[in-house]
């Protein structure tokens, strides 16, 4: 694969881009100029506008009036807490998989087969379908309620689809 890719480069160095070519790397060039010139005038404007409402009373406060007074403060420490307890949960059990298939499992060993598919078939089920489980499952089934152990534990699901398992095999 390599020697044809170099090949074909090599074929190409030669001669000179053609008018479509210039005009699709000028079409893409723009839209990239144009998303970035976007972007960069949305945030100057978040933060021209909204740098002067963040104080240390807004970052630290309690939430009032069901959200429309008051800081974020216990929303902040909230998800730190969330996401402590997701990694927690998430780290371990991917980093052994990983160990588990790259180093202790054969490629036709049907159980590794299993895991690799079911890996596989993880990372196309949309966050919706995994916070449904997670209420399901953790809130309902093992009564854990809206806390953050359930939310922490939901968003280690999510985590642990192919990404920290699979990232860690390659």
């Amino acid at each position: 694969m390599a020697e044809a890719e170099a090949h074909y480069f090599a074929a190409r160095a030669g001669r000179k881009a053609d008018w479509s070519e210039r005009t699709l790397a000028a079409l893409v060039w723009g839209t990239a100029l144009g998303v970035t010139a976007t972007f960069l005038w949305l945030l100057s404007d978040i933060v021209a506008k909204g740098l002067g409402g963040i104080s240390w009373a807004f970052l630290t406060d309690a939430v009032h009036n069901a959200g429309r007074d008051g800081g974020i403060g216990p929303v902040i420490v909230s998800s730190l807490l969330i996401l402590a307890v997701c990694l927690a949960a998430a780290v371990p059990l991917g980093v052994a998989t990983a160990v588990w298939l790259a180093e202790l499992t054969r490629r036709t060993d049907r159980l590794s087969a299993l895991v690799r598919r079911s890996l596989d078939v993880l990372a196309g089920v949309p966050s919706i379908v995994f916070g449904l489980f997670g209420n399901a499952l953790f809130v309902v089934y093992l009564g854990l309620g809206y806390s953050i152990a359930a939310g922490g534990l939901t968003l280690a699901c999510m985590v642990n689809r192919p990404e920290i398992p699979g990232g860690s095999i390659s």
